[in-house]
């Protein structure tokens, strides 16, 4: 039959024969639909897969892992964007005033004129930041030209002057806000919070490669059992056709005729039911990593086969590497940090303001722009000042000290969910284990169960031959042969899906398959974090 006409066509009879030959044929006749992540020019009905091209197409373009792609990102510029908080930035202003009023006696004697005018213009520009000891500064230049009717005497005409100044002017909080861990505070939540996308973003990686992984065995399994079904139902045909031989020929009673014609309907509904959770084990799978059927082929073929039972590490070694690798754990480190953070911060905060503030400068006085900086460079027209700032709560400073409360609760129960994380890891990693060993033994049953149905089914066979059996006898041992081999298959899918949940909950899906984030150095420079109630 044509690998491209579908499933769905022509007669019942061949769709088992028909899937078998894509299973046994196609996966070698056709070219791949998809390499790892690429899309072939012109698609075949059959994308041939194996395990490591499914996991790079989910860890590409699943929709969801993407999206937490992005979050990631997004944490990485906020992190960077903290650093913004100890950019100098350069200040300048200009303002132009004028001033029109007539003196007072007082004003006229000093003055030498019954009014005042001036109309001045002043301009400033500088540069302003803070340090990470929470020291503000700023470094700058002022330039004022005055022009007003301020004479000596009074004949003198309207006069023009320059004022400059140059200085630097420092405010050091000594108490409240004083030092790193309340000038640092919001880069180090940023970070934190950085680390957290991080692991949120390994979970997301974990959790998709793990239904990946759980999906493609599913559609092998679902593939290995249409071909099961395709076997039994050519096993019925075959049987069907000599029963027609038989009765012909007077050697056999019509009735075993139904019923060879009874047991094929009832195989070919069977393997009816399996093509169709064929279909739906290849949907499953193609929706994890967002490839819609349009455009593309209609069937996916799990080309790889169930790898062996291997052994699975004791509880208390997974326990000891999630502690180290689960990213639900990590993260909850995180939260503990984080809140190590906000009460250090908090801590500060409920000192009085006290501020040390002193400046130094130089003046400069001319008449134009010149001369007032020969005055700044040449003369020692100084100015400069030194004192304190204090500002203290009236009160007992509630909302500083309800904060800092606030900050102890959360750490404390961040603490308790680091605890709760660490008993259901153990919990469902011992679970996992159980299962693990369960089905595995399981898996062995069948095994021998399908060995002796094998040989029973032969020996059945061989006396059918020899006239010494019935059509319905042979059935009866093929059926339970044939259910005894899914139930075989079925029962190595999920002792490997166990696997894959022992491993997720260990935290290790990502090291075991070698698509691990490389370490960040960042994390690997920083004090081990303080988890001490």
């Amino acid at each position: 039959m044509n690998a491209a006409h579908s499933p769905h066509h022509g007669p019942r009879v061949s769709r088992c024969r028909h899937f078998g030959l894509l299973l046994s044929g196609l996966a070698v006749a056709c070219p791949l639909a998809w390499s790892a992540g690429e899309e072939a020019a012109a698609p075949a009905q059959v994308a041939a897969l194996t395990l490591q091209q499914t996991r790079d197409l989910a860890i590409k373009n699943n929709l969801v892992l993407r999206a937490q792609r992005e979050a990631l990102v997004a944490a990485g510029h906020l992190e960077q964007a903290e650093y913004g908080a100890f950019e100098p930035e350069l200040v300048s202003s200009y303002e132009r005033e004028a001033n029109e009023r007539e003196n007072t006696i007082e004003q006229q004697i000093s003055q030498g004129t019954a009014f005042f005018k001036e109309q001045n213009d002043l301009f400033a520009l500088g540069a302003e930041g803070v340090l990470p000891t929470g020291t503000r500064y700023r470094v700058g230049w002022s330039e004022r030209d005055l022009y007003n009717n301020l004479r000596v005497r009074v004949t003198d005409p309207y006069r023009r002057q320059f004022q400059a100044f140059l200085g630097l002017s420092l405010t050091q909080p000594l108490l409240k806000d004083f030092g790193f861990n309340a000038t640092l505070a919001r880069l180090r939540l940023a970070r934190e919070d950085a680390h957290l996308a991080r692991q949120d973003y390994r979970r997301q990686m974990m959790l998709v490669l793990g239904a990946t992984e759980t999906a493609y065995w599913d559609l092998h399994v679902a593939q290995q059992r249409a071909l099961l079904r395709g076997e039994s139902v050519a096993v019925a045909e075959k049987l069907l056709a000599g029963n027609r031989e038989r009765v012909s020929e007077g050697r056999m009673a019509e009735i075993e005729l139904v019923e060879a014609e009874a047991g094929l309907a009832q195989r070919r509904s069977l393997a009816a039911e399996a093509d169709q959770t064929v279909v739906d084990a290849a949907g499953r799978l193609r929706t994890l990593f967002a490839q819609p059927i349009e455009g593309s082929a209609w069937m996916i073929l799990a080309t790889d086969t169930l790898p062996p039972a291997g052994s699975t590490p004791p509880v208390e070694e997974a326990v000891a590497d999630a502690m180290t690798h689960h990213p639900e754990y990590l993260a909850r480190l995180r939260k503990v940090e984080q809140e190590n953070i906000r009460i250090a911060y908090a801590r500060n905060q409920r000192w009085p303001q006290v501020d040390l503030k002193a400046s130094f400068g130089k003046n400069g006085l001319g008449d134009d722009f010149y001369g007032a900086w020969d005055d700044i460079e040449h003369k020692s027209y100084d100015s400069w000042s030194l004192g304190l700032e204090v500002r203290v709560p009236i009160l007992t400073g509630v909302r500083r000290a309800n904060e800092l409360g606030a900050a102890n609760a959360r750490r404390r129960e961040s603490l308790l969910q680091l605890k709760a994380a660490e008993v259901e890891i153990a919990n469902n990693l011992f679970a996992a284990r159980r299962k693990v060993d369960g089905l595995r033994e399981v898996a062995d049953n069948y095994d021998r169960v399908v060995d002796a149905g094998r040989r029973l089914l032969d020996s059945e066979q061989a006396r059918l031959a020899e006239g010494r059996s019935e059509s319905r006898r042979l059935l009866e041992v093929e059926t339970k042969y044939a259910d005894a081999r899914v139930a075989a298959l079925e029962s190595r899918g999920e002792y490997e899906k166990a696997r894959i949940e022992f491993e997720l909950s260990a935290g290790r899906l990502l090291l075991t398959r070698g698509m691990e984030l490389p370490p960040d150095p960042a994390e690997a420079r920083e004090e081990p974090i303080d988890v001490s109630p």
